[in-house]
C-alpha cells in the first residue's frame, strides 16, 4: 500500500496487544524498502517514552514519535509540500489539431442540454449510485458539458469550467477508461479545489470519440466516498459510451449528407 499510494510519510500506531517490538520490527522492514519514507511511531495515550525506547525506535529507522492526534497532525503538515499545484493538468495528445477539428465539426458546443443525452447521464447515474455524472467535451481552453446530473447550481449554468481543472481532461488525453478509486490519493487530484470542496472520492470516466477515432470528450461519474470498480462497471461505462458515440456518427453522417445535398 505504501508502494501504490507513493506516500511520503507513515505512522505506525502502537495501540494493544500490539508492542514497541512490533513497531520496531515494521519500522525495519519500511526503512529498508523505503530509505527516503518519513516514518512516524504513535504511542497513543503515553506521556512520553522511556530513552532506551526512543533511543530503540530511531536505530530501527523511526523519525518521530507522537503521543497524541493532534501532535501526529501538527507535525506531519509541516512536512507537506508547500510548492504543489493544486491540479495537474492533462498532457495534450498528440493529434490536438485534429482532435479540435473533429470536435468542432461535431457543433454540439455551445448548445442546449438535449433528451437523448440527458437520458443516458440520468441512467447512469441510478444504475452506479452515484450523485454526479458529467457528459464533457474538451474544448481548447475548456470542458463543456453537453450533459450532467448533480452538478452544483453555478456550475449547471455556466456548463463549463476551464480545461485546466479538468479530470475529463485526463481521459481524452490517455484515450481509455481512467478510473481513480481515491482520488483523495492520487496526487493529480489530491488538492483539486472543486473536489475538496464538494468532497469527491471517486471518478471513473470513459472516453467519448468522434467518428474519425479522435477524443474529444469523456462521460464520467463521481462519488463522495472512495470505491472499487470492477471490470464489469468498466464494460458498462464503455457500453454506455458506445452509446453516445454512435449518435455522434449519426450527426456527423447527416451533416455529410446535407453538405452533399446542398452541392448539388
Amino acid at each position: 500500500l505504501v508502494e501504490k499510494a507513493e506516500a511520503d510519510v507513515v505512522c505506525i500506531s502502537v495501540v494493544p496487544p500490539s508492542t514497541t517490538l512490533h513497531a520496531r520490527y515494521l519500522c525495519l522492514k519500511l526503512r529498508q524498502k523505503f530509505p527516503r519514507l518519513k516514518i512516524f511511531v504513535g504511542l497513543w495515550g503515553a506521556a512520553s517514552e522511556p530513552t532506551e525506547t526512543a533511543g530503540r525506535l530511531r536505530e530501527s529507522g523511526a523519525d518521530e514519535m507522537v503521543h497524541t492526534l493532534a501532535e501526529a497532525v501538527e507535525k506531519i503538515s509541516r512536512l507537506a509540500p508547500s510548492n504543489l499545484d493544486p491540479v495537474t493538468p492533462a498532457p495534450l495528445p498528440d493529434d490536438e489539431d485534429e482532435r479540435l477539428a473533429a470536435l468542432h465539426a461535431l457543433r454540439l458546443l455551445d448548445t442546449a442540454a438535449e433528451p437523448i443525452f440527458d437520458r443516458i447521464t440520468a441512467r447512469l447515474a441510478r444504475i452506479f449510485e452515484v450523485p454526479v455524472v458529467l457528459l464533457s467535451l474538451v474544448d481548447r481552453d475548456r470542458q463543456f458539458f453537453k450533459s450532467q446530473v448533480g452538478l452544483p447550481e453555478d456550475l449547471a449554468q455556466s456548463r463549463e469550467t476551464p480545461r485546466a481543472v479538468s479530470i475529463c481532461g485526463h481521459v481524452v488525453a490517455g484515450r481509455e477508461v481512467m478510473v481513480v478509486e481515491d482520488l483523495a490519493r492520487d496526487r493529480r487530484f489530491a488538492r483539486h479545489p472543486w473536489l475538496l470542496h464538494r468532497g469527491m472520492r471517486f471518478y471513473a470516466g470513459a472516453p467519448l470519440l468522434a467518428p474519425g477515432g479522435q477524443p474529444v470528450g469523456a462521460l464520467g461519474l463521481l462519488d463522495r466516498r472512495p470505491r472499487d470498480f470492477t471490470e464489469q462497471d468498466r464494460r458498462q461505462l464503455q457500453a454506455y459510451a458506445e452509446d453516445v458515440m454512435e449518435e455522434f456518427a449519426r450527426r456527423a453522417a447527416r451533416a455529410a449528407a446535407g453538405s452533399e445535398t446542398a452541392d448539388v
